[in-house]
């Protein structure tokens, strides 16, 4: 199942909505076709879709959001969730987005409402499907009608439907499995080894090769353990508490493991990957590792999905679209605009003109910069009287 395309209309902090393609908007040609992967007809689908903007701009919110999405369509979410009801907050969201499995594209609408006791419910939901044929092209693509309807939410008829869940869980039945969504979104500052088994060995040498293995198990009491060996030492070093493993290894290689082991069960399904903050805890030579496995067509052959955060303006030069990139930038609300609607040509370095604020407001303001800078001067002033004064 590959997402097309997902609007949300209602949040709070984007007044303006939430809208996002995943389907490639501008031309592809054998030059920029890298990170897409061909669909059907003149259709390709984004294997890449980066957010990068400042501080406070959004970007980590809309992360959310799309990972609210992808769980309770694909997941079997429920909105009531502790993470997905605090990003709800009593909001009245609207929620669209498009799917295909290969035969059949799909349309889902859901209104999500706070119930009587303020808990998110699905209040309203209708479900489109039509065939997928070679001849569509990429204007009618999202373009439904009331022939194609398909289910209608209702009480009486979906009675053994929870409130909480969507009726798009019909599709799983149909379908037996769905692509797997791994969403990181809870390491940005939370830096936990959750890989369970055998770290492959050539994850742990790339990461950090002075390890010869890393294993996260269960003992026979039932109690999870990580077994640690580093290379010329004897000793097998076992760590009951997930928490103590910082003292062995680097904040880097912990979040390695856990992104290359998402990496690998997302690439057997052709499934979603969720990372905020991609450049956190890694080395540019890393970053640019984890970019070019989901662009390699030899590695990403199910068409996986790498969506992620930055505030790392060179990773932009990483991609030859600009319809890769979404920019998160506040004005009043919270906005989150596509490169390609900003920027009507290609040949410029990406980096250089994010970096520049013509792309609206996406590096911190002059006077913000000189205001900082004045205080520290001062700063610096008051500590050089004080030490003349002793």
């Amino acid at each position: 199942m590959k997402l097309l395309h997902l609007s949300i209309n209602g949040i709070n902090l984007f007044r303006d909505g939430l809208e996002l393609d995943f389907i490639a908007r501008q031309r592809v040609t054998d030059n920029n076709s890298e990170n897409l992967t061909h669909l059907f007809s003149s259709i390709y689908k984004q294997d890449i879709l980066g957010i990068i903007g400042i501080n406070a701009s959004g970007k980590t919110t809309a992360l959310r959001w799309i990972s609210l999405i992808l769980d309770i369509y694909l997941r079997e979410g429920k909105v009531n969730d502790k993470d997905h009801r605090v990003l709800l907050q009593n909001q009245t969201i609207t929620a669209e987005a498009y799917f295909s499995d290969g035969i059949n594209l799909y349309k889902i609408q859901s209104l999500i409402k706070p119930a009587e006791d303020g808990e998110p419910i699905f209040d309203e939901e209708r479900l489109w499907i039509k065939k997928q044929t070679k001849t569509l092209s990429r204007i009618k693509l999202l373009e439904f009608t009331d022939h194609h309807l398909d289910t209608v939410r209702s009480k009486e008829e979906l009675s053994f439907l929870s409130d909480y869940m969507s009726i798009m869980i019909s599709l799983k039945k149909k379908h037996g499995t769905n692509p797997i969504v791994v969403d990181q979104l809870q390491d940005t500052n939370i830096n936990l080894m959750r890989v369970i088994g055998d770290v492959p060995t050539e994850v742990i040498q790339f990461l950090d090769d002075n390890i010869e293995y890393v294993s996260y198990d269960g003992n026979s009491e039932g109690k999870i353990h990580i077994q640690l060996k580093f290379k010329n030492k004897e000793d097998i070093i076992y760590i009951y508490d997930p928490l103590q493993l910082p003292i062995y290894l680097s904040s880097g290689t912990i979040k390695g493991l856990n992104v290359f082991a998402g990496i690998e069960n997302v690439m057997a399904s052709g499934g979603f990957l969720i990372v905020d903050e991609l450049e956190n805890h890694f080395n540019e030579a890393i970053v640019r590792m984890i970019i070019q496995m989901f662009k390699h067509k030899d590695i990403n052959v199910m068409g996986a999905t790498l969506i992620f955060t930055t505030h790392y303006a060179a990773l932009l030069d990483e991609f030859d679209r600009n319809d890769t990139i979404y920019i998160s930038f506040k004005e009043e609300t919270l906005h989150l605009k596509n490169m390609y609607d900003l920027l009507d040509r290609n040949d410029f370095k990406k980096s250089d003109v994010y970096q520049s604020s013509y792309l609206g407001k996406t590096a911190p303001s002059y006077e913000a910069y000189m205001g900082l800078k004045n205080y520290f001067l001062q700063l610096g002033k008051n500590i050089r009287n004080k030490m003349e004064s002793k």
